[in-house]
Parts: structure tokens; C-alpha cells; sequence
């Protein structure tokens, strides 16, 4: 896959008019917290593909200290790569991590209906300050990861794994464990997990024409486990890309669009699974950097430190695959509408490739 085509799959989301959210967001401001002031608002590159994001500085926000907020304005994008999306549980998702004494930006305000003048929702979170791992260039070819020793790089990597098992000791009420399910019925976490791959799959293939996607749902429903089952807050995307680092330690956690109450051996498979993605896939079928463990190595640490057994590994991993190969799909579909790859490309997308050649035989990564 060519580097301009990763490099677009990246950078996806075009940002509404700087100036009429500019506008909007002070309007808001004013009323939302009076005797505060906008500073600044601009627009990072490379913003993200399921949502638009915007960095804001703000003077005398109430119960600050009376100087600047560096603050994080996160849209919904007009175009879903997630079938539905519900910013007030995924505030309810980072309160808990946050009790928990996980670094996750606090959540500032909440409007889940948009404004008169902001036409979609939209969440104000805190920025979090550090190294990210970085996507294009990837870090698997150059950059400060890639430069860290092998013995730094395997501390790093068993830090993500230990920031993973914090998260999930998190405790949820049991109010908010009924209301961050995912969005569809079902008696269990298992239930409502394969029911969201259905609803999922209907997004990403309304027209069934990804006949990768259709099989791999198939397999998934056939074989889903009934017992081992763990369950609590999932963050849904953990993986290096969504965590800031300071040295070798995690000092931020990121993105929680896809954080609910669910099945707990799904986020260390998918924290497991993709980095080889972004190896194999992203960055062209390059090497692992040398210090980070493989997959089983990863989840036995993860059983070890937690004392929690991670049972049915080949059906979690396929699960991971499986909604890498959707959501990136939906990010390969909007490529296409903005002209930026042609449409034969979308099923050239690296992790729905990967999950392809599992279907026909090939191996898991181990």
C-alpha cells in the first residue's frame, strides 16, 4: 500500500470552518461559563477519523485557577465510522477510569444534542501532555519509540499492559455498568457484543459486497464462548496509538468512543493484535520493534499481573481483527467519497487484508 494512501487513512476527517466554530464554541462559552474568555482555537493536523478535534485555550474557566485551560473540543464527525455514538457515556467511561487513578483527560462538559450553532454533539475534555506514539511517519520505522532501547521498549510495552489491568480493577455502579452496554439488546456482555458486530457489520457493509466482514461475523457468532467471561470497563481501543508516554511510563489515556461495559479479554487482545497491524499493515510488512513482546507473551503478563486467566485467545484475537478490519473499512469509505483513494481500494485496507488471509488458513500472529 503506498505511504500517501496510509498517510490520507491518518489524516481523514476535513475540519469544519475554523471560524464559524470559533464563533459557535465562544458563543457557548459565554453562556456555559460567564466571566470566562476563548484564548485560542486551532486545528491539529492528522484530527482522527471518527470524530473532528479541535485545541482551545481558555482564561478563567470556572473552578480553575484563574489562568489558562488548555482544553480538547472533540466533534462528532458527520461522517460515523461507529454505528451510533453516545458522548455521555463515554464521559460516564472516563469518570470511572479516573476514579480508578488512571491518567485520562477530565471531562469539562458534555453536550450530547450540539448547540443552535454547533449542530452535533460535542464533548470538552482536558488536554493531556506527552509523547505519542506516532502514527505516519509510523513508529514502528523511525521516531523516539523506535530509538528506545529493546530493554526500554519492553518496559514501555508492559507498562501499557499494567495501565490496561488498572483500568479494568475500575469499578462502575451499577447504574453506569446498565447504562454504558453497548447500544443494542442482549441478556450478556456476549450477547451485546455479537449483536454490535451485526450492527457493526450492517454499517460498514450495508450492501454486503465485503465478503471478508460477512464471514468473519459468521465465524464470530458460531464460536462465541459461554464461560470465562470476565466483565468491566473496556476501553474498546486500547492500543499504543491512544496512550501519551513520559519516558516509559503511560501518562495519558486516549480515546474512549468505543469504552463500555463489556468483556475484559477484548482489550488486551486488541492491544496485542494492533501493533501488528501496524507493522504488517500500516507499515508495509515492517519488523516489530525488537523490544515488545509477542501476543501470547502479552497476554500471559496480562494474566500474571491480574491473576485473571485469558481463556478462547484465538476467538478474542479474530474478535480484535474483526473490528479493526470494520472500523477501518468505514475510514477507507470516506477516503473514497473525498477522492482520495479510488473505490477498488477500500478492500485493500491492511487489517480487513490480514483478516482475509486468517479466514483462508493463514495463521494468527503469535
Amino acid at each position: 500500500m503506498s505511504s500517501s494512501t496510509i498517510g490520507a487513512a491518518i489524516d481523514t476527517v476535513g475540519h469544519r470552518d475554523i471560524n464559524r466554530i470559533r464563533a459557535a464554541f465562544n458563543a457557548w462559552l459565554s453562556v456555559r461559563w460567564p466571566g470566562a474568555a476563548l484564548g485560542n482555537l486551532s486545528a491539529p493536523s492528522g484530527s482522527g477519523a471518527s470524530s473532528e478535534l479541535f485545541f482551545v485555550e481558555i482564561d478563567n474557566l470556572a473552578g480553575s485557577d484563574g489562568g489558562t485551560t488548555h482544553a480538547v473540543l472533540r466533534l462528532s464527525s458527520e461522517w460515523s465510522v461507529y454505528p451510533t455514538a453516545d458522548l455521555e457515556n463515554q464521559a460516564t467511561c472516563m469518570g470511572a477510569a479516573r476514579r480508578a487513578g488512571l491518567p485520562v483527560p477530565r471531562v469539562l462538559a458534555v453536550e450530547a444534542n450540539g448547540t443552535q450553532d454547533i449542530d452535533v454533539p460535542f464533548l470538552l475534555m482536558a488536554r493531556m501532555s506527552g509523547q505519542p506514539a506516532p502514527d505516519f511517519p509510523s513508529y514502528v520505522l523511525e521516531g523516539w519509540m523506535h530509538d528506545l532501547s529493546p530493554g526500554q521498549q519492553t518496559l514501555l510495552w508492559q507498562n501499557g499492559i499494567a495501565t490496561i489491568a488498572a483500568l479494568h480493577a475500575a469499578h462502575f455502579t451499577p447504574d453506569e455498568s446498565r447504562q454504558c452496554r453497548l447500544p443494542v439488546e442482549g441478556a450478556s456482555a456476549m450477547e451485546r457484543m455479537l449483536n454490535y458486530w451485526e450492527l457493526f457489520h450492517r454499517h460498514a457493509n450495508p450492501n454486503g459486497v465485503y465478503d471478508t466482514l460477512s464471514t468473519s461475523l459468521a465465524w464470530l457468532q458460531r464460536h462465541a464462548p459461554d464461560a470465562g467471561l470476565d466483565e468491566g470497563l473496556v476501553w474498546g481501543d486500547a492500543s499504543l496509538r491512544n496512550m501519551l508516554f513520559e519516558s516509559t511510563n503511560v501518562c495519558a489515556l486516549l480515546d474512549f468512543e468505543f469504552a463500555h461495559f463489556g468483556v475484559l479479554a477484548f482489550d488486551i487482545a486488541f492491544y496485542a493484535l494492533m501493533d501488528h497491524i501496524m507493522a504488517t499493515g500500516f507499515a508495509n510488512g515492517a519488523e516489530r520493534l525488537p523490544g515488545f513482546p509477542g501476543i501470547h507473551a502479552t497476554l500471559d503478563h496480562y494474566e500474571a499481573i491480574t491473576g485473571r486467566k485469558v481463556l478462547h485467545r484465538e476467538y478474542w484475537l479474530r474478535s480484535a481483527l474483526t473490528y479493526s478490519a470494520m472500523s477501518t473499512t468505514r475510514v477507507y469509505q470516506r477516503l473514497a467519497e473525498m477522492g482520495k483513494i479510488e473505490d477498488g481500494d477500500i478492500a485493500n485496507n491492511p487489517p480487513l487484508v490480514m483478516l482475509g488471509a486468517v479466514l483462508a488458513g493463514g495463521a494468527l500472529p503469535d
